[in-house]
């Protein structure tokens, strides 16, 4: 199944922190766009998502958040999460895509194979991929209203 069909139906939390969704606008339109993307890197922590544009910069995705950089990100149980689309230095896209490449090396060889200009070769439209980092805002949390609870408990 499709990763975008398993988000529209419900059924993207399996694929966890592996595929993200992304609902960027239209650089041109302004509507609603989702796009699915292999995440490179997720970091807890920091709330930080590593993605890549494979086919270049000419990617459709890439250059919407480019115009318009607030996106929505469905990742893992997390649904409708706002963020912050920030484009990479080339070089640090490099180092990154060597440490992605160095964790998953079966990853990295199918990445490598769809992205031959950072294997040495030359790419079909001259170009390696520009990555994009996601900086997620912090998740909501449910808060607890104690003096709801003790106003209740006076009521009664």
């Amino acid at each position: 199944m499709a990763p975008w069909l398993a988000y529209r139906l419900g059924l993207g939390w399996p694929l966890g922190h592996r595929v993200v969704l992304l609902e960027h606008r239209g650089r041109t339109t302004g509507r609603p766009v989702r796009t699915a993307l292999r995440v490179l890197r997720w970091d807890p922590a920091s709330r930080h998502l590593l993605v890549r544009a494979g086919s270049g910069p000419c990617t459709d995705w890439y250059r919407n958040v480019l115009a318009h950089p607030l996106v929505r990100v469905t990742i893992g149980r997390e649904r409708n999460v706002l963020g912050c689309a920030v484009p990479m230095a080339d070089d640090e896209a490099r180092s990154e895509l060597e440490r992605a490449r160095a964790r998953r090396p079966w990853l990295a060889t199918r990445v490598m194979r769809a992205l031959p200009a950072l294997s040495g070769g030359g790419s079909r439209r001259g170009d390696h991929g520009p990555a994009v980092v996601i900086d997620l805002a912090p998740p909501r949390r449910r808060t607890h209203h104690p003096h709801r609870s003790a106003r209740r408990r006076l009521a009664a």
